[in-house]
């Protein structure tokens, strides 16, 4: 069992640090903002090329609410003493990056729309488990901003509706045979070396396979209700291609 050295919510900002916890809470942090930069960066590509005003609508408050959320993650950086010219070097989850640059390249409406229903479901899971960080500006952030990431989940669900509706089942079920596999893999090794110290530190209360394993249980449904199948697994355990 963990032995937990920081209890939730129990270190502010001027609470005494060590290097370590700093420099791994930074690099927590540097993950979020760059993906919420790259999430913003790719929604606004789309703004012009959606079908409709709903779907316009839709990807216009992604981008907004993406970029507000790296800000705010970016602000408690530099009240740590971050330099913003370092983000890039603290960022290491490098399978987000790929995934949203697989999804730029030659992707049609069908992948933005699956990827957003995916990937902003997969990215719920560590804001919530977030706001129980034992850095407590972290937390209450992760808490502020909680409701919009749930929000970006429905509006996900609402983008595959919509172009069931104007495509058919066939074209969205292709997309999603496409995209569930690397969905999965973005919540990373089972068998990380760094989940110990993660928990050990307050800033995990879930493993990577526990947080995969929420979004499989909460994903398979809303995908059934969509009337479309959860795709078959070339690989049944990580990773998933």
């Amino acid at each position: 069992m963990t032995m937990l050295e920081f209890s939730k919510l129990s270190v502010e900002l001027n609470s005494p640090m060590t290097d370590e916890y700093k420099n791994l809470l930074l690099r927590q942090m540097a993950n979020q903002a760059y993906c919420e930069l790259e999430g913003a960066r790719f929604y606004s590509k789309w703004f012009n090329r959606a079908p409709g005003i709903e779907e316009r609508k839709i990807i216009a408050a992604l981008v907004q609410e993406e970029f507000e959320h790296w800000a705010l993650t970016v602000e408690l950086m530099l009240e740590l003493g971050f330099q913003f010219e370092e983000i890039e070097n603290r960022y290491t989850n490098r399978l987000f990056l790929i995934l949203i640059r697989l999804a730029s390249v030659r992707a049609t409406w069908s992948d933005t729309v699956m990827f957003s229903f995916l990937m902003e479901s997969a990215a719920f899971y560590p804001v919530r488990d977030n706001i129980y960080s034992s850095y407590a500006p972290w937390a209450r952030m992760s808490k502020s901003i909680l409701e919009e990431e749930e929000q970006h989940r429905e509006s996900g669900a609402n983008l595959v509706r919509n172009q069931i509706r104007r495509l058919g089942r066939d074209e969205m079920q292709k997309s999603l045979k496409k995209w569930w596999p690397l969905s999965l893999n973005v919540f990373g090794s089972p068998n990380s070396k760094n989940e110990e110290i993660h928990k050990r530190f307050g800033f995990h209360i879930r493993s990577n396979e526990e947080r995969r394993q929420n979004f499989r249980d909460d994903l398979e449904p809303i995908i059934r209700e969509l009337d479309l199948e959860v795709p078959k697994l070339r690989r049944k355990t990580y990773p998933f291609f």
